[in-house]
């Protein structure tokens, strides 16, 4: 975990000069389905001081059942709110909303008599968090905490071996991820 933080940091550290107005997030964190490192890189324009709005890059595998480990990416918008905004410790709420990208339409299987294939890569992405920031330095940088709920939506074609009847039904996966990381 500790080479995707310096990693994250790495890529971060170039953007850092765009970001002096706004906020740049980089994490590294633990998802709760297997205990597997991903991260996240977030760029954030404040729209009010309590505020911001912005775009992201995440990645963490959250599929509990899988036999195989799937790494999934994520683009997604985020709506962040600072509570406490000019203080040196903050807590954040925030809602991340996008696509997860990844191969998914070879997947099929069955349980009891229904035969289910998933219609189209990828799926819709949503992460809701919580967190807490300490702000370390006079440009407003500093460390940062957060949990976060992350999920997978997507369709799926059922087909019953028994009756004969196909129908369309939603899916989905999700987990809890612990991060850690340092806004710029």
């Amino acid at each position: 975990m500790k080479y995707l933080l310096i990693t994250l940091l790495a890529i971060s550290h170039p953007l850092h000069t765009l970001a002096q107005k706004n906020d740049l997030y980089a994490d590294a964190g633990l998802s709760f389905a297997r205990f597997i490192p991903g991260g996240s890189i977030t760029y954030n324009h404040n729209l009010f001081p309590f505020m911001g709005l912005g775009l992201g890059f995440q990645g963490y595998d959250f599929h509990y059942t899988m036999v195989n480990f799937q790494f999934v990416p994520a683009l997604y918008a985020d709506l962040r709110f600072k509570i406490r905004p000019q203080k040196i410790s903050q807590f954040i709420v925030f809602l991340d909303v996008g696509v997860n990208m990844y191969a998914h339409s070879t997947c099929t299987w069955q349980q009891g008599d229904v035969i289910y294939t998933v219609r189209n890569d990828n799926g819709i992405y949503t992460g809701p968090g919580i967190g807490y920031f300490l702000n370390m330095t006079e440009e407003g940088g500093g460390i940062y905490t957060t949990l976060k709920l992350l999920s997978n939506s997507y369709k799926a074609d059922a087909y019953n071996t028994v009756t004969k009847e196909k129908t369309i039904e939603s899916w989905g996966d999700a987990t809890l991820v612990y991060s850690i990381g340092f806004k710029f």
